[in-house]
């Protein structure tokens, strides 16, 4: 017994220094990595804006947020020639994407370098390549982007080939890099993505035997872009939700969803999706719409097998439709 408690305290003792030396450890070292990422920024800065003489961060901090994380003035000759972003992309295939990007004041993209990624090498890994970046250069943060081609067109970034989620996380990365540069410069852009103009059948799908109106003033989201109440015999027995969620694993998923006063799925119908079809695509099959019917929404349905991005998109989507339920019935 007294040996027992002996060896306990050794190990204790070895555990806990050890927790010390690991605690100080970070500590020394946070601070020099953080400097070091910083001075990678810095120098990224000149790359991706060649002009460039001064940094000087800008005045209105509101355009900040978790994916835009800097926004410095590049000055030339004294004025204010554009502007350097500090980007923080939604995740790729393999985790998010660091970069920075560098645009004049009419929106023209002047250079993009990434600071860190961990996509896969020989697929997404090639968004920190010197090709990638060439062809950034000269797109125009005037209006949505999309990932297609290789190179700057009117609308469109370069996308990478055999890579759509790193392409789709930097499309999303630099659409938001197009919203703050509208607010710094005081223009007006629509980056959302389009909604398919549904149809009665297809509302009728996602809530059978009701009749259809749109719900002005709904908290919609950038997910949840639509509401419509669903009258049956004269009362307002539940909604459809119209959503778009951007983040399946081959692009969008745009569908409807019925849902009851009480939080009961009523129906559901794809609209588009661009999944993987033995994978992912089972999403637009009748028997995941018919599992969906009678499903309480906050349950949401079960993982979709070899398929944990569109799952996760999918239980995200379904999140938000949740809130703004809860959201119409306060």
């Amino acid at each position: 017994m007294k040996k027992s408690l002996i060896l306990a305290l050794k190990l204790f003792a070895i555990c806990f220094v050890s927790t010390i030396v690991l605690a100080l450890t970070n500590q020394a070292t946070a601070p020099v990595i953080a400097e070091a990422q910083k001075q990678k920024e810095i120098a990224a800065f000149s790359a991706v804006f060649p002009e460039l003489e001064e940094v000087r961060p800008v005045e209105d901090t509101s355009v900040l947020n978790d994916n835009i994380t800097a926004v410095n003035e590049a000055v030339v000759g004294g004025e204010t020639a554009g502007y350097l972003y500090s980007v923080v992309s939604p995740s790729g295939y393999d985790g998010p994407i660091t970069f920075v990007v560098g645009a004049t004041l009419d929106g023209t993209v002047t250079g993009l370098s990434v600071i860190n990624q961990t996509e896969t090498k020989g697929f997404g890994a090639a968004v920190a390549d010197p090709p990638y970046a060439e062809g950034m250069k000269g797109v125009m943060l005037t209006g949505s982007l999309k990932a297609e081609g290789e190179e700057a067109g009117e609308g469109t970034m370069p996308a990478i080939t055999g890579a759509t989620r790193t392409s789709t996380a930097m499309e999303r990365a630099m659409n938001m890099v197009v919203e703050a540069q509208a607010k710094l410069t005081g223009t007006e852009v629509d980056t959302s993505t389009p909604m398919t103009e549904v149809t009665d059948e297809q509302l009728q799908a996602a809530y059978p035997n009701a009749t259809f109106e749109p719900l002005d003033g709904a908290p919609v989201d950038e997910r949840v872009r639509a509401v419509y109440e669903a009258t049956v015999d004269g009362a307002v027995a539940g909604h459809v939700f119209h959503v778009t969620e951007p983040e399946g694993f081959l692009g969008s998923i745009e569908f409807l969803i019925g849902v009851d006063n009480d939080g009961t799925i009523a129906g559901f119908n794809m609209i588009q999706q661009g999944e993987s079809p033995e994978y992912g695509g089972v999403i637009a099959k009748p028997e995941y719409a018919e599992a969906m019917v009678g499903m309480a929404l906050a349950d949401k349905p079960g993982a979709i097998t070899g398929a944990t991005f569109t799952t996760e998109g999918m239980n995200k989507a379904l999140s938000a439709v949740l809130a703004v339920q809860e959201k119409l019935g306060k």
